[in-house]
């Protein structure tokens, strides 16, 4: 969390150092443009990758949930095919 907090610092003080040396009005709003467009990216990025967690983890849940059912299935079938075989 701290590097990534980092990171947002940086990233912000070196586009506010872009803006500020641009020499004309044109330049500083292409790049707080570009700045937001850039800013924008990520949120897109990290939520797509948010909603692609959660879904992993919904799958994995109901997995997990469903694994004795599952697993007590098996063993009666198993049990079951134990008993007729023995007769």
């Amino acid at each position: 969390m701290v590097a990534a907090n980092t990171y947002q610092t940086f990233t912000q003080q070196v586009w506010e150092a872009i803006i500020e040396r641009s020499k004309t009005e044109e330049m500083q709003r292409m790049h707080k443009g570009t700045q937001v467009a850039r800013m924008h990216d990520a949120v897109a990025f990290l939520s797509e990758a948010n909603l692609t967690r959660n879904t992993h983890l919904m799958e994995f849940q109901g997995n997990v949930e469903k694994w004795p059912a599952d697993h007590q299935q098996k063993v009666e079938t198993f049990e079951r095919q134990q008993n007729k075989d023995q007769q």
